[in-house]
């Protein structure tokens, strides 16, 4: 949600982050609010002009983090300086953020559970615009996905079906994701993959219940690490 925060503080908080956490730190960088629009306005004053500005703020926070940015045409130095910096990966939705992740040379992360895009094409248009940077030198691209994993088919879409109810509840879009035991949510992921090609899976799991949640990512990690 990078239009609510200055580009410096994200890089000194992330590598003050990095530096305590070496090789563990993660920038995941965004322009959706995350929230409702007056919270969205109550903590960043009039977000859709920041939004407008996402482009060279994502720029600036990519300088920062290579240590390149000035302003007034003065260095300026994010710090700490950590043995290893975090890596710099981009959310998005649509070939826009697609092309803005090629462009500065970031890993990208595809939000498939909240977008009807077509994920390999979105996928696609990031690999061959990719741009090698001081971030990394090859295109790096995750798939965000849903998944409510059970021990029984019944039982996931019965779970599936309340997390269904609570994005209805809060006025979200239909539920979009994976459903049934591990093994069968497995074989999704893996025919996913083939289709668009990605070097990772984000899992996130919508169950309410604390302990079936776990449990849904303990079913998946069992068969897939």
């Amino acid at each position: 949600m990078l239009p609510h925060y200055s580009p410096l503080k994200v890089a000194e908080n992330f590598r003050l982050l990095a530096a305590l956490y070496p090789g563990r730190i993660d920038l995941g960088i965004g322009r959706a609010p995350g929230g409702e629009a007056h919270a969205a306005m109550a903590l960043s004053g009039n977000f859709l002009e920041r939004v407008s500005r996402y482009p060279q703020l994502a720029k600036d926070l990519s300088e920062l983090l290579a240590d390149r940015y000035r302003y007034e045409d003065h260095p300026v130095t994010a710090r700490p300086i950590p043995q290893l910096p975090p890596e710099l990966w981009m959310l998005g939705t649509n070939v826009k953020s697609a092309s803005y992740a090629a462009e500065l040379g970031t890993g990208y992360v595809f939000g498939q559970f909240m977008s009807d895009s077509d994920g390999s094409e979105i996928l696609r248009t990031y690999r061959e615009a990719f741009g090698p940077s001081v971030h990394r030198p090859e295109p790096s691209a995750m798939l965000a996905v849903s998944v409510v994993c059970a021990e029984t088919e019944e039982r996931a879409k019965t779970l599936a079906a309340k997390a269904a109810e609570g994005f209805r509840a809060r006025g979200g879009s239909p539920y979009q994701g994976f459903v049934g035991t591990g093994q069968q949510v497995r074989e999704q992921l893996q025919n996913l993959q083939r289709e668009c090609l990605n070097d990772e899976f984000l899992i996130v799991s919508p169950i309410p219940d604390y302990e079936e949640r776990l449990l849904s990512y303990r079913l998946l990690a069992e068969l897939c690490c």
